[in-house]
């Protein structure tokens, strides 16, 4: 996750010293300088949040230590099924509707200018421009979450960790901060009440950081993913 932080925060120093050779020339405004800012500072939170609170290497073992593995059963392979389904789901209408936002806006612009040719040109730039979001989109959303799924749903464990519990905002999304190990959620299910945890046991796939269900210190179950009924608490473990 660390190595996520560093290259946006390379990025956004590599496009903060183009854009000032560009904005030096005259040809681009100052307020542009709000994205390579946004990728700085992204990147330093999450170079900073990518490790444990306790520990700076995360560690999993069979019985020891904050975190452990468990075996994985059936109920949270089909939780975790369902939800990469949900979310295949949500990333082909995030996708198509970036095509389709774009292409309308080709064609409404295109239709409404005097000029044909000028008008045909519209259409096909903003056509293009939306595949090329759409295919960003798909491609982004397929090695952050999807394929990272993939890969908990060929595991044949996964991770129960149990301490202090920390989130951070970032934009888009929620870092989650364990005992020994930092990454960034997958999505924002129990987002709330992790938030308001302060201590207690995580249960999360090892991959797509997935969160499965919480307890708080006391063993009370605060947080389940939807589809999934926990079969014990962590303290009958």
């Amino acid at each position: 996750m660390r190595i996520l932080g560093t290259i946006m925060l390379v990025l956004g120093i590599i496009f903060a010293a183009l854009f000032v050779i560009i904005a030096f020339s005259g040809g681009l405004n100052w307020g542009a300088f709000f994205i390579p800012v946004v990728l700085i500072v992204i990147g330093v939170r999450i170079r900073n949040a990518a490790t444990g609170i306790l520990q700076r290497q995360p560690s999993a073992t069979s019985g020891a230590g904050p975190t452990v593995e468990l075996p994985v059963t059936p109920q949270v392979a089909d939780a975790i099924s369902r939800y990469g389904a949900r979310s295949r789901r949500l990333v082909l209408w995030l996708t198509a509707g970036a095509f389709v936002l774009l292409l309308g806006i080709g064609i409404v612009l295109g239709l409404s200018d005097q000029d044909r040719k000028e008008g045909r040109q519209m259409m096909v730039i903003l056509g293009g421009v939306g595949v090329v979001s759409s295919a960003m989109i798909g491609g982004i959303s397929w090695l952050t979450s999807l394929r990272p799924i993939q890969r908990d749903l060929g595991s044949t464990v996964y991770l129960r960790t149990t301490g202090p519990v920390q989130t951070i905002s970032i934009r888009g999304g929620y870092m989650l901060r364990l005992a020994d190990r930092g990454f960034i959620m997958n999505g924002r299910g129990g987002a709330s009440e992790l938030a308001r945890l302060g201590s207690g046991t995580v249960d999360h796939s090892p991959h797509g950081h997935v969160i499965i269900a919480v307890w708080n210190r006391e063993g009370a179950e605060v947080y389940t993913l939807s589809g999934y009924r926990s079969e014990r608490p962590p303290s009958a473990g």
